[in-house]
């Protein structure tokens, strides 16, 4: 009978043994599917965040800036090359709307860049950005001061579309803007698990 004790308390110690090691073992598991997606709620969070504080900004500015260019005449055409007409016409208020909704923009690149998608088109993104800013910068400028001259009497417009010119408008701004909304939906799906 002390056998019988002997081998049922040892059947119950390696019965204890293999229950703790399959509890620390689940416990362990379950620790990692919990760290897991804790991590996956913390980029849907990031991803959430390039959207709403970067990218679709950038989207309703540049949608709206591309409406307002449809009102001028003879569209399109590039509006730098019909400034000082356009200055003299009933359409100079929808430039000013024009460079307000680009000033709009160049706030969001500074202010929120940091949001910018990782990704093989982030380079060119980036380069299309330095473009839009040093864009709007000088056609602002060369808006402002179309009836300045300098002292010796050059026109200090000209000098200014010189340099619009050496750095156009980067036409492919909103496809590129547009392509990274879809490659940050696209991760939030692979996070919630969609993609399978």
């Amino acid at each position: 009978m002390q056998t019988a004790t002997l081998a049922a308390a040892l059947v119950a110690l390696i019965g204890s043994i293999f229950s703790t090691i399959y509890t620390v073992r689940a416990q362990k598991k379950r620790s990692r599917l919990e760290s897991s997606v804790a991590a996956a709620a913390e980029q849907i969070d990031k991803c959430k965040q390039q959207l709403s504080e970067f990218y679709r900004p950038l989207q309703q500015h540049r949608a709206s800036s591309s409406l307002l260019r449809e009102l001028l005449p003879d569209h399109p055409w590039r509006l730098v090359q019909h400034l000082a007409e356009i200055k003299a016409s009933n359409e100079a208020s929808v430039v000013d709307m024009i460079l307000a909704e680009g000033d709009k923009i160049v706030e969001i690149l500074k202010a929120n860049i940091v949001h910018q998608e990782v990704s093989p088109n982030s380079k060119e993104l980036r380069r299309y950005f330095v473009y839009f800013m040093k864009h709007q910068v000088l056609l602002r400028a060369a808006w402002s001061r179309l009836e300045e001259a300098d002292n010796d009497g050059v026109d200090l417009n000209q000098v200014r579309l010189q340099e619009i010119a050496e750095t156009p408008f980067p036409l492919n701004l909103d496809d590129c803007i547009s392509a990274e909304v879809d490659r940050v939906h696209i991760r939030i799906a692979k996070l919630h698990g969609l993609d399978s």
